[in-house]
């Protein structure tokens, strides 16, 4: 079975890997016997020897929101809106520049201590950063 939206091969899926999209349940009536059982062995599930039979590994182009350029854009819709609170922008700019700026919390003379305290920043920010992303929805 194909995707009716992007076309790629989706086995019996009822939602595409690829695009997301949701397939309508459309089951053709069979002509035969012969092709009942085969309808009915499938709605049973894959027999020995069978299995997924779609693309495995790199052969469909991520979906736009998956890509760096779409999360970028998607990351700027973010720090643009007005509807975002300024405190999750403030948040987010704020460890941008603690990482930026050479005043730190642990300076970074000291070689292990120093690095490590701007990582946590960076990690909870991506951390953060990646819930909103993932709720936000642009208007």
């Amino acid at each position: 079975m194909r995707c009716r939206r992007c076309g790629q091969e989706i086995a019996l899926a009822r939602r595409c890997p690829y695009c997301f999209a949701v397939q309508p349940e459309e089951e053709p009536a069979p002509a035969s016997a012969g092709e009942a059982a085969t309808t009915r062995a499938r709605q049973d599930g894959p027999g020995p020897g069978e299995g997924f039979r779609g693309p495995i590994a790199g052969d469909a182009a991520p979906p736009p929101s998956l890509t760096f350029w779409g999360r970028l854009r998607r990351f700027l819709h973010y720090f643009l809106d007005p509807a975002v609170p300024w405190t999750s922008k403030a948040l987010v700019l704020g460890g941008l520049l603690y990482v930026l700026l050479p005043l730190d919390l642990v300076p970074d003379l000291f070689p292990l201590l120093g690095w490590l305290d701007d990582a946590a920043v960076v990690a909870l920010v991506w951390s953060f950063l990646s819930q909103e992303l993932q709720r936000y929805r642009p208007r």
